[in-house]
């Protein structure tokens, strides 16, 4: 599979530089519906569809995944935001005060 495969793919099923599984499947599912032949939509346009989602499908299938704690943290930068501020005094959680204002019950 060529990278010029892959882009020529992304760009027929109208997707940006990255995509997420649900996000490459609902663009395919609303073109396919758009030019399916049973809808008297474009056989040719529905056939470039197709085989542009098999192209992505392989692309992803075959794709392998980094689990690194480096790529974790690009993936979800609110973590390293957690992990650097979660005990700071201004900026952490704030400890709970009880719900009777910190007055003792009798």
């Amino acid at each position: 599979m060529r990278a010029e495969d892959i882009e020529g793919a992304r760009k027929v099923l109208g997707l940006g530089v990255d995509a997420t599984g649900p996000e490459i499947r609902k663009a395919y599912r609303e073109l396919a519906k758009k030019y399916h032949p049973d809808n008297e939509g474009n056989v040719g346009k529905f056939r470039e569809l197709v085989k542009a989602y098999k192209v992505i499908s392989d692309y992803v299938r075959d794709y392998r995944y980094s689990f690194s704690f480096d790529e974790v943290i690009r993936q979800y930068p609110q973590q390293m935001w957690t992990r650097s501020y979660s005990k700071d005094p201004i900026w952490g959680v704030k400890p709970q005060s009880s719900s009777h204002g910190g007055r003792k019950s009798l």
